[in-house]
């Protein structure tokens, strides 16, 4: 590569770098990283070559409120946190006895941890993830006539994840450096984090009964796109 294409190239990815830090829409923060990730690639550049381009900010990064989480959603954040370079953990609160006396139970927060930018995305692509899942799965089943029957309901949630998942390894394969973990991450989140824990998670796997369900789940998973907000 000759010196002028090489400068050219390198402005191009710093400029994706940039737009990818400081723009406060997630999604189209993750369309230029994987723009610049995709030029590393192509050229072979390295991220470590572009460090000073951008202010490294490694933080915490909550979604929603403390609740009992549901099985499908530990996985999804489980999915969402291989493919976009976060860690993912629970953060807990004991809950308030509903009358005096009573017993309380452990609530639980998802939360992501790495890189702004990318615990920031994190937590989009989970949210509308899980909101698109629940919208289709109730289209499913009302479409279907079951009125009650959370067995086949749980069926197309794990077909879902599974497509969801299928769908993001061909991201991966397609941009070649997208779930590659910082070093400094990695060891920020050993020290400040890891060291705090103080148990852990059981992420329960459901038995697949309606094979119809599992494939229009799984269908679905492969066709979403986190940059479309519509649900149609």
């Amino acid at each position: 590569m000759n010196q002028h294409l090489e400068e050219r190239i390198k402005r191009r990815i710093q400029k994706s770098l940039a737009l990818a830090s400081n723009n406060p829409n997630a999604e189209e923060a993750h369309t230029a990283l994987l723009k610049a990730q995709r030029l590393m690639y192509e050229h072979g550049f390295k991220e470590n070559d572009f460090q000073g381009e951008v202010k490294k900010e490694i933080l915490e990064v909550t979604v929603g409120t403390y609740k009992k989480l549901m099985w499908y959603e530990k996985h999804l954040a489980g999915i969402v946190a291989r493919n976009f370079r976060c860690f993912n953990y629970y953060n807990t609160k004991k809950s308030k006895p509903k009358v005096k006396g009573g017993r309380s139970i452990t609530l639980y927060r998802i939360a992501f941890y790495g890189e702004k930018k990318d615990a920031e995305i994190a937590k989009e692509v989970y949210s509308h993830a899980l909101i698109y899942m629940s919208h289709l799965c109730e289209n499913f089943m009302n479409d279907n006539g079951y009125i009650k029957a959370p067995a086949i309901r749980n069926d197309y949630r794990n077909g879902f994840l599974m497509g969801l998942n299928e769908k993001l390894d061909q991201q991966v394969q397609e941009y070649g450096l997208i779930v590659v973990m910082d070093e400094e991450v990695k060891t920020d989140y050993k020290e400040k984090v890891q060291a705090n824990f103080t148990g852990s998670v059981k992420v329960q796997h459901k038995e697949i009964l309606s094979l119809i369900a599992f494939e229009q789940g799984q269908e679905d998973g492969n066709m979403f796109d986190h940059e479309r907000k519509n649900l149609s």
